[in-house]
């Protein structure tokens, strides 16, 4: 997983990912805006049909042809200090792709 958004904005620089995102970053000043030019797919925390809307998104992204980035998912859903490890979300991976 990542532990700041620092680790996760130089995996998608680097390695020219979309990304799974918390919406409320695509708000921040400067960040934001870097974050959004790779077309990331946001993770409305409030709402009950985002984690949906999400699933069919990467389902969406991650088909042969259709044009996008491969997807990054940090399969823990939030940031850690790095020591341990938390239960992965499900969620990312029903589209059953190959992980790259």
């Amino acid at each position: 997983n990542h532990v700041n958004f620092l680790d996760a904005l130089y995996m998608i620089y680097t390695y020219d990912f979309c990304a799974v995102a918390k919406a409320e970053v695509l708000e921040w000043p400067i960040v934001g805006v870097m974050i959004r030019l790779f077309q990331p797919i946001p993770v409305h925390r409030k709402d009950p049909n985002s984690k949906t809307n999400v699933r069919n998104e990467i389902a969406r992204r991650s088909e042969l042809g259709s044009g996008f980035a491969p997807v990054l998912v940090f399969p823990e859903g939030t940031t850690t200090n790095g020591r341990v490890m938390v239960l992965f979300r499900a969620g990312p991976f029903t589209p059953k792709q190959p992980v790259r």
